[in-house]
């Protein structure tokens, strides 16, 4: 049985989440859209590709209707992120959190005390960019999600315990540095 903990919102350097990063995503989902349409039209109206003379299969009909999909669902899921629940990340003075607002009340998503984090490096996860963080205990009572086996079994098959995603305002390389000097400042002593 898992307990649920809440954690209050921290006081710090706030961090929100990128408007040009989300505008870039909304300008792919305006590329993916036509493209998957136009797949699945090809598809279905046994029409050729121009330029390679040759039929959409089944198989590009469904990358074709999965590309379209996402093309659609991108952009609300973009804005509900960035401007339904306000997504921000806080370096407090002894954590890391991620804070989402849900109904106007902010709610502490991931934390993270920086005394826990032994490292924190740039690495791709899914051809997406990530701030990679190893913790020291999986299972310290003041992180956010409970950790314990999730956590190892993340860290054995993708080399890291969890991650933050490169979606806020600041670079990525800058995001992982003051993480990193706050963890080493903060850290274990």
């Amino acid at each position: 049985m898992m307990i649920e903990r809440e954690f209050q919102p921290v006081q710090g350097e706030s961090i929100l989440v990128s408007a040009k990063k989300a505008i870039r995503l909304i300008g792919l989902a305006l590329v993916l859209i036509p493209v998957g349409v136009g797949l699945t039209w090809l598809w279905g109206s046994d029409t050729t590709i121009p330029l390679i003379n040759k039929q959409v299969t089944w198989w590009g009909a469904l990358v074709g209707g999965v590309v379209g999909a996402a093309g659609i669902l991108l952009p609300p899921i973009v804005f509900w992120q960035w401007l339904v629940r306000k997504e921000r990340l806080v370096i407090g003075t002894e954590y890391l959190q991620v804070v989402i607002s849900k109904g106007g009340t902010d709610f502490v998503k991931k934390q993270i005390a920086f005394k826990n984090i032994e490292s924190a490096t740039l690495q791709k996860h899914f051809e997406q960019t990530v701030i990679a963080i190893q913790l020291r205990v999986v299972d310290a009572p003041d992180l956010v999600p409970p950790g314990g086996d999730t956590l190892t079994k993340f860290k054995r098959h993708f080399g890291f315990h969890l991650y933050l995603e490169d979606s806020y305002q600041l670079p990525a390389e800058d995001l992982c540095r003051r993480i990193e000097k706050a963890a080493a400042v903060r850290g274990p002593r």
